[in-house]
C-alpha cells in the first residue's frame, strides 16, 4: 500500500444489476486507481450477475450467499448460519484496522450499528427517497443508517431536502456525491457499429417502421410506474399510431408481469407497446430511441436517464417523481407538472412534429452528462471533501 492511503472497507446490500450496485462498482474502480483510498474489503450481504465483476477488482467477502437459511435441512441452514458468523468477525477484523467505512445503501443500517463499537469514521451513499426510507424504517434500518453514519453522501438535491426535511439531518452531515459513469468516448459518436446495432434492434421488436420511438426501461412495476407507461401510450396511441412505444426490462414479480400484459391487453396496445425483457447491459440498446419517458412514481437519481442522454435521447419526467428533474432542467428534456399524465401525452403528440427540438436537447442531454457524470476528476474531488468532512 502506498503510504498515506486510507484503507476503506467497503459494505453493498446486493450484487444486482440495478442502478445502486451498478453505480457502486463504477465508483470503486474510478477510487481504486486513487492515491488515496485502498479498498482492503468488499462485504456484499446478497450475491447477483454483478458478483465476478466485483471479485475480478476487488477482495470480496460475500455475508449470505444464495438461499442463506432457507434451503435444505434444519442442520444445513444452521451451518449457513454459522459461516455467516465467522464472515461477519472476518468482516469485524478487517474494519478494526480501516480508516474509513462506506456503505452503499441506507439498508445496511443494522451492520453499521453492530460495527459502530469500532467507532470507525462511515459514510453513506443514499440512492433512496421516501418511499423506500419509510419502508426500512419500520424494520429500523433507516433510523441505524441515519444514527451510525458519521456523513451521508446524496447525488441529487432531492435526496438531501428529503433527509434534511423529513429526517432533520444537519447540513453538516451531508455531503454531495455525483454519480459516475465510465463510458469509451468513441461509442458516444455515430459510427457503422451503432446504426447497425439500432437497426437490428428496431427489427428485432418490429420498431423500424415507427415515426417516432418513445422508451421506458427498469423493472416492471408501480414504483417505475410502467401502469403510467401504459397509459400515457393508450392517451398518444387514440391520436396518432405512428408513435411507438417500447419498455426495456423485466418484472419485479410473475404477479406484475401478469398484471401489466393484461393492461395492455385490455387497452389493446398489442401493436402500440413492445416489451423486450432484460437485456444485457449496452448503451446501444437506447440509441434507437427519440424520447425517454421516465413515469416513475419516485426515483432518487435514475441511472437510466442518464444512459439515454449520452445516447443523445432526451427525456420526458414528473416533477414530483424524485430528484432527476434537477438534471433534465429546461434543456435536457421536459418536465411534466404533478403526474399529469395528460401533459405527457400532449407533450409527447406535438414532440412528433419537432424534430430538430428533439435532436436539439438531446445533443443538450448528452453533454451535460458528459460534463456532470462522466468527468472523473469532479468525482474524486467531490470524495476527497468527504474525506475531510466530518474528522
Amino acid at each position: 500500500m502506498k503510504a498515506g492511503r486510507k484503507k476503506m472497507v467497503v459494505l453493498a446490500h446486493d450484487a444486482s444489476l440495478s442502478g445502486a450496485p451498478v453505480l457502486l462498482y463504477n465508483l470503486l474502480l474510478l477510487l481504486k486507481q486513487s492515491d488515496d483510498i485502498e479498498i482492503s474489503l468488499m462485504a456484499i450481504q446478497r450475491p447477483g450477475p454483478l458478483l465476478p465483476q466485483f471479485e475480478q477488482h476487488f477482495p470480496v467477502l460475500l455475508l449470505k450467499p444464495a438461499g442463506y437459511a432457507k434451503e435444505g435441512s434444519i442442520p444445513k441452514r444452521l451451518i449457513g448460519i454459522i459461516r455467516n458468523r465467522i464472515r461477519l468477525m472476518k468482516l469485524m477484523r478487517k474494519a478494526a484496522a480501516a480508516d474509513l467505512i462506506f456503505s452503499n445503501t441506507i439498508v445496511n443500517g443494522d451492520l453499521l450499528k453492530t460495527m459502530s463499537f469500532l467507532r470507525k469514521k462511515s459514510i453513506t451513499y443514499v440512492h433512496e427517497l421516501e418511499q423506500v426510507l419509510a419502508f426500512y424504517a419500520q424494520t429500523g434500518q433507516t433510523t441505524n443508517t441515519l444514527q451510525y453514519s458519521t456523513l451521508l453522501a446524496y447525488p441529487s438535491m432531492k435526496v438531501k431536502q428529503v433527509l434534511q426535511q423529513q429526517y432533520g439531518v444537519a447540513d453538516q452531515k451531508l455531503g454531495r456525491l455525483s454519480y459516475y459513469m465510465p463510458v469509451n468516448q468513441q461509442q458516444l459518436q455515430p459510427s457503422a457499429s451503432r446504426a447497425d446495432f439500432v437497426q437490428h434492434f428496431k427489427t428485432t421488436y418490429g420498431l423500424q417502421n415507427a415515426g417516432m420511438l418513445v422508451v421506458g426501461m427498469g423493472k416492471i412495476g408501480r414504483r417505475k410506474g410502467t401502469d403510467i407507461f401504459v397509459h400515457i401510450c393508450e392517451l398518444v396511441s387514440r391520436q396518432n399510431k405512428d408513435i411507438r412505444f417500447c419498455w426495456i426490462g423485466d418484472a419485479e414479480s410473475s404477479e406484475e408481469q401478469e398484471s401489466i400484459h393484461k393492461l395492455v391487453a385490455e387497452k389493446q396496445l398489442d401493436n402500440q407497446l413492445v416489451f423486450t425483457g432484460a437485456l444485457a447491459h449496452d448503451y446501444y440498446n437506447l440509441a434507437a430511441f427519440d424520447i425517454f419517458l421516465l413515469s416513475s412514481r419516485e426515483d432518487p437519481y435514475p441511472l437510466v436517464v442518464l444512459e439515454a442522454a449520452l445516447m443523445g435521447v432526451p427525456s420526458i419526467c414528473f416533477a414530483e417523481s424524485g430528484g432527476i428533474a434537477e438534471f433534465v432542467g429546461a434543456d435536457a428534456g421536459w418536465t411534466i407538472p404533478g403526474f399529469d399524465v395528460e401533459q405527457a401525452a400532449a407533450s409527447i403528440l406535438q414532440l412528433y412534429h419537432q424534430k430538430e427540438v428533439r435532436i436539439e436537447k438531446g445533443n443538450n442531454a448528452r453533454e451535460k452528462a458528459l460534463r456532470q457524470h462522466v468527468n472523473p476528476e469532479l468525482v474524486k474531488e467531490q470524495f476527497n471533501v468527504l474525506l475531510k468532512q466530518g474528522n
